[in-house]
């Protein structure tokens, strides 16, 4: 079933001239992966259901997809994948960590606000 959603997306991602929009994986390794196939970025959002700075980063994205257009965009959830945040070394959320070719180019940890973030995802693509 991923084989056939990733070949789905890369049908769908292929052939425009114009921003794609991002792509919304739920899971840390399909998001690398996926990342790898069809050679986008992928930006990690680590955020916990109790972080109320963490629900005003997701409401501010949600409202403003445009800014996360050619990317792969995975949310992790600080409490439940505990060997991930690990892995990344996470202290605090919400923390956003942009990776190309499966490597951390830039992380921005705790709440900005959209101009900011903005800001800070121009100068990383």
């Amino acid at each position: 079933m991923k084989k056939f959603i990733i070949s789905l997306l890369l049908m769908l991602t292929q052939n425009h001239s114009w921003a794609e929009p991002s792509i919304l994986v739920s899971n840390h390794t399909d998001a690398i992966l996926l990342a790898e196939k069809i050679n986008k970025p992928v930006l990690l959002i680590i955020i916990s259901d109790w972080c109320a700075y963490c629900d005003k980063m997701k409401e501010d994205l949600i409202l403003n997809t445009n800014i996360l257009d050619d990317m792969i965009i995975c949310y992790i959830n600080y409490d439940k994948h505990k060997t991930i945040i690990g892995d990344y070394k996470i202290k605090s959320v919400p923390t956003m960590i942009f990776l190309k070719d499966n490597k951390e180019i830039s992380r921005k940890i705790g709440y900005k606000d959209i101009e900011e973030f903005s800001r800070w995802l121009d100068n990383v693509k």
